[in-house]
């Protein structure tokens, strides 16, 4: 069997196979020993053999991941970075759970930022996750009013998706006279975690389309270039009547964007890059719902012109995954399960649908699964198999979710 890089692509040589080529070799006449060798498993020259099969396996191994480098299906880490930076694309890094506090204590009490000598710090008490507290945004400071509060921004000193409910925040770090208490009457925003490896590879296919401009594919992969986006839809209707399920107007196309909640500078820039992308002629359409966002673009003549696109309905999803395990299932098999069916939802976009085949690509790949069966639900609780154990049908506008406490391993 030939081995090496052909027109086929790389072929290793495995150890086993190297150890078995060096054996047959000794046993040769000259230069090798002769046939008559002991090349038994206990022997000595079986031995030392062994070590240099292991050496020249690990040197194939090492080729293998250099092949694998340049291809961007089978890069990892930062190889897989590497490439993406050739196109222009980063790995989106993790962001911090954010939002606003209430601090209690004396009028007058002026409440310290991270950045003060007596750095501003709070914290969820059940599990110790702390939360600066950052500038004023003026320029000034934290004073707590006449009614005995002060509304202070605040962000959490790790990054990622740590969920913070309200009245979650419950404890003073760093305490200082007059400032009495602090609380949160509603949930925090939610951080994100660093972009997986397989949500940056969709990514960066996304982005190679944006060369042409004018198509569904280039307009969404333009929004998808900016950073703070998570997914985009572009769905157009090219028809000359009105789309009788979703009310689009004819011969327009329509944007949804994921996450909710934008500042006024990201969704100017959204309509902005919209603007640059849309073909001549056509509506950018928004629902006319409470989702809807509209944006007013001045072009390049000076004129103003209108671009709307909606935000995303969230849908949250309910998995399940009951299996059956043999021996080889990790001590951290549950843990894998989950981070597997959490991947997998990184990857979906606008109007992505859940599918059952998608997601036990991912959880069947763990070791020491004999058997699974995977349900389904948005509406919950889930029933006894085999009821929701098909895939999820999202609308051109939803956006299927999944937190961690709805992933049951049983």
């Amino acid at each position: 069997m030939p081995y090496g890089l052909d027109a086929t692509g790389l072929t290793i040589k495995k150890q086993v196979d190297i150890l078995a080529d060096i054996l047959a070799s000794l046993k040769a006449p000259s230069p090798g020993v002769g046939v008559d060798v002991n090349t038994a498993a206990r022997s000595l020259l079986y031995q030392v053999a062994s070590i240099f099969a292991t050496t020249e396996s690990d040197l194939w191994s090492l080729l293998q991941a250099a092949y694998n480098s340049f291809s961007p299906d089978n890069a990892i880490g930062d190889q897989l970075e590497n490439i993406c930076a050739l196109v222009g694309i980063t790995k989106l890094a993790a962001t911090s759970t954010a939002g606003v506090v209430q601090a209690t204590g004396t009028p007058g009490t002026v409440i310290p930022n991270y950045l003060d000598l007596t750095p501003g710090l709070v914290r969820r008490s059940t599990d110790n996750v702390l939360l600066n507290i950052l500038a004023e945004p003026t320029g000034g400071t934290w004073v707590i009013g006449a009614l005995g509060t002060v509304d202070v921004n605040v962000e959490a000193v790790t990054a990622g998706a740590v969920v913070i409910d309200a009245s979650q925040v419950d404890q003073i770090v760093n305490p200082v006279a007059g400032w009495t208490g602090v609380d949160n009457s509603v949930a925090l925003t939610t951080g994100t975690d660093t972009e997986t490896d397989s949500a940056l590879r969709l990514r960066r296919e996304r982005s190679l389309r944006i060369v042409g401009a004018g198509t569904d594919q280039a307009i969404r992969a333009a929004i998808e270039q900016l950073d703070y986006i998570l997914a985009a839809g572009v769905v157009s209707n090219r028809d000359m009547v009105v789309d009788p399920v979703t009310g689009q107007a004819a011969k327009s196309f329509w944007v949804t964007i994921w996450p909710n909640g934008l500042t006024t500078a990201q969704k100017e820039e959204i309509g902005q890059t919209i603007w640059e992308k849309m073909p001549s002629g056509i509506e950018p359409w928004g629902s006319g719902t409470g989702t809807e966002v509209e944006v007013t673009v001045t072009d390049d003549q000076g004129y103003a012109q209108v671009v709307k696109f909606d935000y995303a309905t969230e849908v949250a999803c309910l998995v399940k995954i009951t299996r059956t395990v043999n021996s080889e299932y990790p001590a951290d098999g549950d843990d894998q399960l989950t981070d597997a069916v959490e991947a997998y939802f990184a990857t979906l976009s606008v109007g992505s649908d859940v599918l059952v085949g998608g997601l036990l690509g991912l959880v069947g790949d763990i070791e020491g699964v004999a058997n699974l069966q995977l349900q389904l639900t948005t509406s919950g609780p889930i029933g006894a198999w085999p009821a929701d154990g098909v895939s999820l049908i999202m609308a051109a506008n939803e956006v299927a979710t999944v937190a961690t406490v709805d992933i049951t391993i049983a």
